[in-house]
């Protein structure tokens, strides 16, 4: 077998291994609540699509928490019990980067958006959350957006106006 050929996959093998001990953490259950943080709804089964200038990502069989802080979305993976954090966005305060050093420590993008900047799209798939990302190196200029089945308990938590 070709040396090179081996070489790279244990390569793939070693990063892989030391991916899953430094994010194996960064996962739904062990994201914790402040201590007077709610939960205001969570949806399950939401296709999120990250837009950017490279194009688009989509994040299949995600769950959408919404606090009355942020909005968490993680991911369910194939084999994992626990579903893996890809995106927490604080929409309680004022609009910051999201910050590399984080990104690589937690394995998944933290932002804050000003409230007012989380809208809502209407396609002829539906309607959709829009929540723009902004972050600098890590994240340029980038969307989030989901199709949601119903906007009420958005407003109702006063994430929309």
């Amino acid at each position: 077998m070709d040396p090179i050929l081996i070489g790279g996959i244990a390569v793939f093998v070693v990063m892989a291994v030391v991916l899953g001990v430094a994010w194996g953490g960064s996962t739904l259950s062990k994201l914790a609540l402040a201590s007077d943080e709610r939960v205001l709804f969570e949806l399950e089964g939401i296709t999120v699509s990250q837009h950017s200038a490279g194009g688009v990502t989509n994040f299949i069989r995600c769950v959408v928490r919404v606090t009355d802080r942020r909005i968490i979305v993680a991911q369910k993976a194939l084999l994992a019990k626990d579903p893996a954090l890809r995106f927490v966005i604080t929409h309680a305060g004022v609009a910051g980067d999201a910050e590399l050093g984080t990104t690589l420590k937690t394995g998944y993008i933290s932002c804050t958006v000003a409230p007012s900047e989380i809208q809502t799209k209407l396609n002829k798939a539906g309607q959709h959350i829009w929540i723009p990302l902004r972050g600098g190196a890590i994240v340029g200029e980038q969307s989030l957006r989901f199709l949601v089945p119903d906007l009420e308990p958005w407003r109702a938590a006063g994430i929309l106006a």
